[in-house]
């Protein structure tokens, strides 16, 4: 007969580390509008050690889609801003879409393939109406993904701590 006292610890380590990389992705995720799944997740990514970014699943957008938040408090003055990537996947780079925003509601750069669009004020009206397309779409994104960011925030702050622990008990050996 099996000892039942060892079954439900070990039961429950197995669940954990299957459970582990759920952390990073969540396909049933929901936002404020509606379904906002999300995958791979990465925390402590290089030149953005502590921000993080995720990615819309390829099975909603197969051309790609990645929110980024870049924290680096390691510069003069700290780089803290939002960056939300489109088309990055495909084979055509001329239509890859990037957007980078000082805060939430702060388009501040638009890139469209290799050119960053003039400033709204000084640009044509072809580009006029790509910025106000790129910030409805930031709009949208931002608003129905604020909890997703919340819950990656939380996330890498989690393992930040964690790794930092770990750090110092090393260090204390």
């Amino acid at each position: 007969m099996p000892n039942r006292h060892l079954t439900l610890p070990v039961l429950l380590v197995a669940l954990g580390l299957l459970g582990a990389g759920c952390r990073y992705q969540d396909l049933n995720a929901a936002g404020t509008l509606g379904a906002a799944p999300f995958s791979d997740l990465k925390c402590f990514e290089r030149g953005n050690p502590e921000g993080f970014s995720f990615e819309v699943p390829a099975c909603e957008c197969q051309a790609g889609m990645r929110l980024r938040y870049v924290a680096r408090t390691d510069v003069e003055p700290p780089d803290i801003h939002f960056e939300f990537e489109t088309n990055f996947r495909d084979e055509d780079p001329t239509d890859d879409v990037r957007m980078v925003l000082s805060s939430s509601d702060a388009l501040e750069r638009l890139f469209i393939g290799a050119r960053e669009l003039p400033a709204p004020d000084a640009a044509s009206p072809i580009d006029r109406v790509q910025w106000d397309l790129a910030r409805e779409m930031w709009d949208s994104m931002f608003r129905n993904y604020a909890p997703v960011m919340r819950r990656a925030f939380m996330t890498c702050t989690e393992d930040r701590l964690e790794r930092q622990a770990r750090q110092r008990r090393r260090a204390a050996r």
